[in-house]
């Protein structure tokens, strides 16, 4: 088996376990109980009105569903570790760009350790993608059967 798939495997299960167990934010929840709030409060906060806050939830909601394949697909690396950019990247740009124009100040230290883990598991599962096993050469014997025929004796000259 590739040594990368078995490492994504563990980075996978790192970043099911940052999604939901570890704390998100500086409250102690974690991004599940943070992203299920806003799919059952997602109507509420349609009717407030207020642009930032239903993108941000939008935004919230699609980052988890993104960690939470990217912590199942962990046997694919490549797909563990770009889903996970993906979404920690969303969420993070969402923060930056949608409290900033409101006066809030964003800080990364706002965020709890799953977000940190979340990221360095997503970025080792990217860097475990490529790790292949080495191959050795191996040596392959051929039969070689050389058969000497006598040659006829050239013609006489004439």
């Amino acid at each position: 088996m590739n040594p990368g798939r078995i490492v994504g495997v563990f980075l996978g299960i790192v970043i099911l376990i940052a999604v939901f167990i570890l704390s998100f934010g500086t409250r102690g929840e974690t991004f599940f109980e943070s992203a299920r709030w806003n799919m059952e409060n997602l109507e509420e906060i349609r009717e407030i009105g207020e642009p930032g806050l239903i993108v941000m939830a939008y935004v919230i909601i699609v980052s988890f569903i993104l960690l939470a394949i990217a912590g199942l697909v962990g046997s694919f690396p490549l797909g563990c570790g770009v889903l996970g950019i993906v979404g920690l990247a969303m969420l993070t740009v969402g923060y930056v760009l949608i409290y900033k124009p409101y006066g809030e100040t964003f800080s990364v230290l706002d965020f709890g350790a799953g977000y940190f883990v979340a990221w360095a598991a997503s970025i080792a599962a990217l860097a475990a993608s490529f790790w292949k096993k080495s191959r050795e050469k191996q040596q392959q014997t051929v039969n070689i059967t050389i058969v000497n025929q006598p040659q006829a004796p050239p013609p006489p000259p004439a």
